[in-house]
């Protein structure tokens, strides 16, 4: 079953809002999961937590971060966003599949009268990010299917591309036979290590071990240990380290 997730606390006002869609690749065709998916946006009554000091005082409510699962399919459950000066109603989105470059765009709503007047809603290329919303008793249902040839970027938010969150995210694939990549968001620039180690805990593999400014990042595993040795199948572990945080999540090594 595909994993709703929720980005605005349940007494966030405003009625709710169902978003659901697949990540498609550049041929229009080939799913893909695993893609790390942000989403954020004001709250109904136009405030935008990236900018503003919001009443909530939560910087991560609405805002959310999740993967797209088996056949790119990805689902989340908001409010309604609202105005603010100068934008009509939309969320944003950055995108970034397991390989090739990161996209950040928006998502509008048909119907929404302050479109034509959107410098972002109404550049040429964005009616495919415009989508129908069907409302019933628990709120606004929308699809938001992402082909990543067909978007184009906009860059209007100045935190679009920096995490709020120190994040080891699950690595793809995983199992795994020849190699697999660990990806991670860094909230705040610095040192990080991801290194590999055995069920018993024995280190095997420095992956990296080097500064890195905030965002997103990747590194690989082909399976190796640090003398280039080819390891056995079985459970590994992967290790995040920034100083700040650590994170760590099981890798299964197969045949």
């Amino acid at each position: 079953m595909l994993r709703c997730n929720v980005i605005a606390s349940p007494d966030e006002p405003g009625p709710r809002l169902f978003i659901q869609g697949r990540v498609f690749a550049n041929d229009c065709v080939a799913p893909l999961p695993g893609t790390i998916i942000d989403v954020w946006q004001s709250s109904q009554a136009g405030c935008y937590s990236v900018l503003e000091n919001c009443p909530d005082e939560d910087p991560f409510n609405l805002r959310g971060q999740f993967l797209a699962e088996a056949g790119g399919a990805y689902s989340f459950e908001s409010v309604m966003p609202g105005y603010y000066p100068g934008r009509c109603l939309h969320i944003h989105y950055r995108i970034a599949p397991t390989s090739g470059p990161v996209l950040v765009t928006q998502l509008y709503f048909a119907g929404d009268p302050r479109i034509p007047s959107d410098p972002f809603a109404s550049q040429p290329g964005a009616a495919n990010r415009i989508i129908p919303l069907v409302q019933d008793a628990s709120g606004f249902h929308g699809t938001f299917d992402i082909n990543l040839s067909a978007m184009s970027t906009s860059t209007d938010d100045p935190a679009e591309a920096v995490p709020t969150a120190t994040i080891l995210h699950p690595a793809f694939p995983n199992p795994f036979a020849g190699e697999t990549t660990l990806r991670w968001s860094q909230a705040l620039p610095g040192r990080a290590e991801v290194t590999v180690f055995s069920a018993d805990g024995r280190r095997v593999r420095i992956l990296v071990a080097e500064d890195f400014p905030a965002g997103y990042h990747t590194t690989r595993w082909d399976g190796r240990d640090d003398l280039g040795r080819a390891l056995g199948s079985g459970i590994y572990f992967g290790r995040l380290n920034t100083g700040t945080a650590r994170r760590t999540q099981k890798l299964l090594k197969a045949e």
